[in-house]
């Protein structure tokens, strides 16, 4: 210490244990917390010594050369005007990066798009307001308390000073009254029963809705649609597509306002079905155009089976690859099947996205060129024995695959797609099923 410069001694005496790194002012840290962020760091950081070795001798050999290093490298940038790393930079913060403050513009252009959109004020010449999230409208007392904040803001101040201190009615020290203030969180109970749309309860739910007025901003369509539709808002969208009845209206509902708000290019072809009086009809939107397709009537209740009607129309009309997009096994394992005749009729690839959170194409063509022609064609025979939607499973997946390599499980399986069986094949596919489960009862012995 005694070999340290006057000036600073005389400042570490004056109790001067800070560092300034900066430039500013309330910005200086302790001597410790600097040695953390300048030197110490250096090792804790990618390429440091922490995690690379517990050899002594090569721990020694980075201790010097690893500082000296770091000289060079921060005299290189700097020289060159460069700032390699700003993420652990004590002068950078992540709200100044350029990529937040586009992440915020973006925001803010579309709360000004949904606004434009969808105004939470009504055009029928009354103070009704609107919620942009969930279009529910408040009640008049509502509407007040909400339009007139301000002013009753400023009458309780004035009453408030008049009470204290000019006419000196009440104490300083007495209780301010509570004031009730009304929203759309806490609307009288009495509001409830009128509603016109039923209110979301779950904060997922609610932003699943915002997402949605978000895209049909961002797409160009008119989201005061969304908000003035007189059909009632799911309270629970998680448990409503789990309904069949709901199922059924969703896609009626898609089918009669599809070909009215829709704004197919003219580029591109839109094709609905299974909503209309007739489910078997099909119509083609193009553009401003709407026309039936004769083609692509069909019968098939489930969309599992029928998309793979219009795949055959669409590969007849031009070669390309086919994607479905589903996270249903049942169409998985149909478009393997079907890959042998799509293949013969022009198509280049037939893939499948069964994956909601990350794209993930799985190749149909690809799934049936590795199982070989003959379980292809026992696939759907085999997925419904070992359980599928329709059918109750008996025994694993895993042991039906293994077992249909053999022969005779392709033979007992392979009468399966006729509609006529008679006993003897009956027979035949109980012998085989008995003995896929043979193994387990041993084990259970």
């Amino acid at each position: 210490m005694l070999k340290l410069p006057g000036d600073v001694i005389y400042d570490l005496k004056r109790g001067m244990h800070a560092v300034k790194r900066t430039v500013g002012t309330f910005n200086a840290v302790g001597c410790d917390l600097a040695l953390e962020q300048s030197q110490n760091r250096s090792s804790a950081v990618t390429g440091g010594l922490i995690g690379i070795t517990k050899n002594e001798e090569a721990m020694q050999r980075w201790l010097l050369l690893y500082p000296f290093k770091n000289s060079v490298h921060s005299m290189l940038t700097s020289y060159l005007g460069i700032q390699s790393d700003t993420t652990g930079d004590i002068n950078s913060h992540n709200e100044w990066t350029q990529s937040r403050i586009n992440t915020d513009e973006n925001d803010v252009e579309n709360i000004i798009k949904c606004f434009k959109g969808c105004s939470p004020f009504t055009t029928n010449g009354g103070c009704v307001l609107r919620n942009i999230v969930t279009g529910e409208l408040a009640e008049e007392s509502t509407s007040r308390c909400l339009l007139n904040a301000k002013e009753n803001g400023e009458a309780l101040v004035t009453a408030y000073e008049n009470e204290r201190f000019l006419q000196k009615t009440k104490k300083l020290s007495d209780s301010i009254q509570k004031t009730k203030f009304y929203n759309f969180k806490n609307t009288p109970s009495k509001s409830n029963k009128n509603a016109p749309n039923k209110k979301l309860q779950d904060v997922t739910d609610i932003t699943i809705f915002q997402k949605s007025f978000m895209t049909a901003s961002q797409r160009g369509l008119n989201t005061r649609i969304l908000a003035s539709h007189s059909t009632n808002i799911p309270a629970d969208c998680k448990a409503f597509l789990t309904n069949t009845h709901n199922k059924l209206q969703l896609v009626r509902f898609l089918c009669v306002n599809a070909p009215k708000y829709a704004q197919v290019k003219e580029d591109c072809e839109l094709y609905i079905c299974g909503g209309f009086d007739d489910p078997t009809k099909c119509f083609k939107l193009q553009g401003s155009l709407i026309c039936e397709i004769l083609e692509l009537q069909s019968n098939h209740l489930e969309a599992d089976s029928r998309m793979f009607v219009h795949i055959f129309h669409a590969v007849r009309i031009q070669s390309a690859h086919i994607i479905i997009i589903s996270a249903d096994t049942d169409v998985f394992v149909l478009a393997v099947y079907f890959w042998k005749y799509l293949g013969n009729i022009g198509c280049l690839g037939l893939w499948f996205d069964g994956s909601h959170t990350k794209k993930c194409f799985l190749g149909c063509h690809l799934t049936a060129k590795s199982l070989g022609e003959n379980i292809c064609n026992i696939l759907p025979a085999l997925h419904a024995v070992s359980g599928c939607d329709t059918t109750s499973r008996f025994g694993s997946k895993m042991q039906w695959l293994k077992a249909a390599s053999e022969d005779f499980v392709q033979t007992a399986l392979m009468p399966l797609g006729n509609l006529d069986l008679n006993d003897e094949q009956f027979k035949q596919l109980e012998v085989r099923a008995s003995n896929l489960k043979q193994p387990l009862k041993k084990c259970k012995q």
